[in-house]
């Protein structure tokens, strides 16, 4: 029998490895002030041991209060890139292009040559991806202007595929909608999870150019990127603890 709940983690924070963590959270909540998208558990993020939201907190929250460590860390996964200007969570544009709650589970703002950018995660901790099918003729709306998808239509909205599909249409209609020059979207999991490998590959291998617009970063690829820079005790401290 397995525990994996917490009480009263709102007063006592021990669901997070950091006070930037926490201090994120905060920050979240009042950035989310000015619109609601995206789902915000806050009884799963403080109590829930084994859920994805706190987990990103955990490994983003100190990149939200340090956005030079945030630039030196996704150097490693996006070439050119010069600035991160904002780390998000639960993030998703107030317009819902797609038409519907779907969000980032974490997403970097980003310069690049100039250019304004975006990379949108879909965090995976102990939970498997969706199996529930959505389709909506927004989602197809956003598809046909698209450049990026190289298989049938029928093919992304399958069970397995669905919940990256549709991170993939919000990172498609912010560059339609011109909010940002590029967006790119991503796959954040443990590195001996061989199911969300195999259907970040499969995706992956369904989108034109998708080595470069789909990025696959595993808990230990953030953990080395992290490690080879030259860092405060503390910074060290998080991420041995991570």
């Amino acid at each position: 029998c397995v525990c994996n709940t917490i009480l009263s983690g709102e007063i006592s924070g021990k669901n997070f490895l950091t006070p930037a963590a926490i201090t994120a959270i905060h920050q979240t909540k009042e950035e989310r002030k000015a619109y609601e998208a995206g789902l915000f558990n806050e009884d799963r993020l403080f109590n829930n041991l084994l859920s994805s939201q706190p987990l990103a907190f955990n490994f983003f929250g100190e990149l939200k209060q340090d956005p030079v460590l945030a630039r030196k860390i996704f150097s490693a996964f996006i070439p050119e890139l010069s600035k991160v200007t904002n780390v998000f969570f639960e993030f998703a544009p107030k317009e819902k292009f797609s038409g519907d709650n779907s969000a980032f589970d974490v997403a970097i703002e980003f310069e690049r040559t100039g250019k304004k950018g975006i990379l949108g995660l879909e965090c995976k901790y102990t939970d498997s991806f969706s199996k529930k099918k959505y389709d909506r003729e927004t989602y197809k709306s956003v598809f046909m202007k698209s450049s990026a998808f190289s298989q049938p239509y029928e093919k992304y909205i399958e069970s397995r595929f669905n919940q990256l599909f549709r991170g993939q249409l919000i990172a498609e209609a912010l560059v339609q909608n011109e909010k940002y020059d590029v967006a790119f979207t991503g796959l954040f999991y443990f590195h001996e999870d061989s199911e969300a490998l195999e259907t970040g590959r499969q995706f992956q291998s369904m989108l034109n150019d998708g080595k470069n617009i789909f990025k696959i970063i595993t808990y230990a690829d953030f953990i080395a990127a992290l490690q080879k820079l030259d860092l405060t005790w503390e910074q060290r401290e998080w991420s041995m603890l991570l």
